[in-house]
């Protein structure tokens, strides 16, 4: 069953010929598969590059956003203190100027017989009661400010 090789000279030559161009277009078909081979190296070595990137990228926004939320939480902590401390300093003139003195004043205003020097007196009383508010809320937004700048608490907590 084996195939009988020509003898006669043009029909070894003509299979020659047919030998040597299959072995041309097996090389041919090997070159390119080697360039698409280099090409597939080449593509995976860039994804590599691409994916590492990524991943310093991704590391850079979450240290970003790790930064933000210490700056917001810090933030929310220095407004809570600010409340805080209003509402102290609210309850403290309440307190230092007492209700006796602001029922005092309504009852002078309201009585029939007020003279106008009751009434000016009044008026003098609410413009220091006014001033005392305004010092003392000067005074602690100043303390707050001299124990922020040296990063203290100012309650000592």
């Amino acid at each position: 069953m084996s195939a009988e090789l020509p003898t006669d000279p043009k029909a070894v030559k003509k299979m020659e010929k047919a030998v040597a161009k299959e072995a041309q277009a097996d090389e041919m078909d090997y070159q390119r598969t080697l360039k698409e081979l280099k090409r597939t190296e080449k593509s995976e070595v860039e994804a590599s590059k691409a994916a590492s990137k990524a991943d310093k990228h991704l590391k850079k926004m979450e240290d970003k956003e790790h930064d933000t939320i210490k700056l917001l939480q810090k933030a929310t902590h220095n407004r809570d203190w600010a409340v805080m401390d209003l509402h102290t300093a609210q309850s403290d003139v309440q307190v230092s100027l007492g209700f006796p003195l602001v029922n005092e004043m309504r009852r002078l205003l309201d009585s029939e017989t007020a003279s106008s020097e009751v009434k000016g007196n009044v008026d003098n009383l609410r413009v220091r009661a006014d001033e005392i508010f305004q010092a003392k809320q000067i005074r602690e937004v100043g303390v707050r400010l001299f124990a922020s700048a040296l990063c203290v608490d100012p309650r000592g907590a």
